[in-house]
């Protein structure tokens, strides 16, 4: 608010003919304006409404203190008397929003109760104070631009945000293109290995047919042996076409039973199949489950799709979707080398659940093996559900978690799938941050694993069947958590070898 100004007009004060004029109630108008309210019956402050208690220009003193400040201002401009000039030129406020159709003044205020426009004697008038809400035309520009930056950062910020979802869903669909590439030349490879086994069952096929013929030949001629000498010829071909049969029959078996194509191929098969489009814990494409019969009880297990691994889960006791391909379990399953297995733990706690440990068996051992049966539930028990039950020497050398009671799952259980377990001799290793060992010789417990966090130089451990590969980080978030057996293996399994 300029105090040189007149709050009605908004014309600048003068020492002519707009002096400032200090009302009963305390605030100051111009000359001018007063004279015209007066003029037009209006009898008070058209700020705060209080009666003026005057009727005349002359008994209404002069603001002095404003006006010193007036002519000062003006002792430092032009001076205007000695120009001859007896009065100030009347000029229209800097702002307004037009005449009044009533009082023929500026609207140079804005009454917010009626949402319209009113000059300075409308508000005395039809817009008293006491019912209405009367704002300064420089209020309700203030107002206004207040409100629209409101509204200008709300879409800017709004924009922002949309902005941002629009480069996140481009970088998907680059991810996806990038995918669907990847899985085109995967497609094209398979098609290849498909074409290329094709053949070499068709090459067997033809050799077997061939030996067919020779042998139903080599049979007559032998039924048709008369002499020894025939007799004898019969029987040396005889041997000859067991050595062909042998051969040929170890080649078969070969191509159809050990080769890498078919393995390769049902690789192949099952990434496509699982889908491109996929996050952690979520089917992109088809749902593919394993299922294994067990004395008349269906159990399935699904095959995933994680950060470019296959990942079979446990098995369960439960019918697959009916949409879902199905896999013979154990033709998948073979696929995994025991020596060299890589298991996975989903630790969950509160409301994390994708938390994955890679752990790696260290050689073909009894130990690894029952981890590995645990892991995948095929024997029927697994470790989906239990709970880590200790966390030891917290901060210092040696810390390590244990967990694997499925049994009790509060560490006096565990009982072992396997017998015979090993725990000395090729076991003893170095304790280091990640090794996963037995958590002691016990029989009733040999289930339960270790999981080192910490390094122990000059330490060893006698039950080492495995080390973590993929996961420290979440077991270093495992062991601060207040308390361990809130920790739960959520979901186990192993992971299906693919080599692309």
């Amino acid at each position: 608010m300029d105090v040189l100004e007149c709050q009605v007009c908004f014309e600048k004060y003068n020492s002519v003919n707009r002096k400032p004029h200090s009302v009963t109630c305390g605030h100051s108008f111009c000359s001018v304006c007063l004279t015209d309210m007066m003029k037009n019956g209006l009898s008070s402050c058209p700020h705060c409404r209080k009666a003026l208690n005057t009727s005349t220009l002359d008994t209404i003193p002069v603001n002095y203190s404003i006006l010193s400040l007036v002519e000062a201002v003006e002792r430092t401009s032009i001076d205007l008397s000695s120009l001859g000039v007896s009065e100030a030129p009347v000029r229209p406020p800097k702002e307004a929003a037009g005449v009044c159709d009533d009082h023929g003044n500026y609207l140079v205020f804005f009454c917010t109760t009626c949402d319209k426009w009113i000059c300075r004697d409308c508000t005395v008038i039809e817009h008293e104070k006491t019912a209405h809400k009367v704002i300064s035309i420089k209020a309700m520009l203030h107002e206004k631009k207040k409100e629209n930056t409101t509204n200008l950062e709300s879409m800017e910020n709004q924009s922002k945000q949309q902005i941002g979802d629009l480069v996140d869903y481009l970088k998907e669909l680059q991810t996806e293109r990038s995918m669907l590439e990847k899985m085109k030349e995967q497609i094209k490879k398979a098609i290849e290995l498909s074409l290329e086994e094709q053949d070499r069952v068709k090459q067997t096929l033809t050799e077997g047919e061939q030996l067919q013929c020779q042998l139903s030949a080599a049979k007559v001629y032998l039924s048709d042996a008369t002499t020894l000498d025939e007799v004898n010829n019969a029987v040396t071909g005889t041997g000859s076409f067991k050595q062909c049969y042998e051969q040929w029959t170890c080649d078969s078996t070969s191509r159809l039973m050990s080769h890498n194509n078919r393995n390769n191929f049902l690789k192949w098969v099952m990434m496509m199949v699982s889908g491109s489009d996929v996050k952690e814990g979520v089917h992109g494409g088809r749902a593919i489950y394993l299922v294994q019969e067990v004395e008349g009880n269906t159990l399935a297990a699904p095959l995933t799709l994680h950060h470019g691994r296959l990942h079979l889960h446990a098995l369960i006791s439960k019918q697959p979707p009916e949409d879902a391909v199905i896999l013979p379990y154990s033709r998948v399953r073979n696929l995994v080398d025991a020596s060299s297995a890589l298991t996975f733990l989903q630790l969950a706690w509160g409301s994390n659940t994708g938390n994955h440990v890679y752990i790696r068996m260290s050689g073909n051992t009894k130990r690894g093996q029952n981890f590995l049966l645990l892991c995948t539930g095929e024997r029927g028990p697994s470790y989906s559900g239990s709970h880590l039950t200790l966390a030891h020497w917290l901060g210092r050398c040696g810390e390590y978690v244990e967990g694997g009671d499925y049994e009790n799952d509060n560490g006096t259980g565990g009982a072992p799938l396997l017998d015979d377990l090993e725990y000395d001799g090729e076991l003893k290793q170095p304790i280091t941050c990640g090794v996963v060992s037995a958590r002691s010789r016990s029989i009733k417990s040999a289930s339960m694993f270790k999981i080192y966090t910490k390094d122990s130089p000059g330490y060893f451990d006698k039950g080492v069947f495995g080390s973590v590969e993929i996961g420290m980080n979440v077991m270093r978030e495992v062991v601060m958590q207040k308390k361990i057996t809130t920790v739960e293996v959520w979901d186990c399994g192993v992971v299906i070898p693919f080599e692309s």
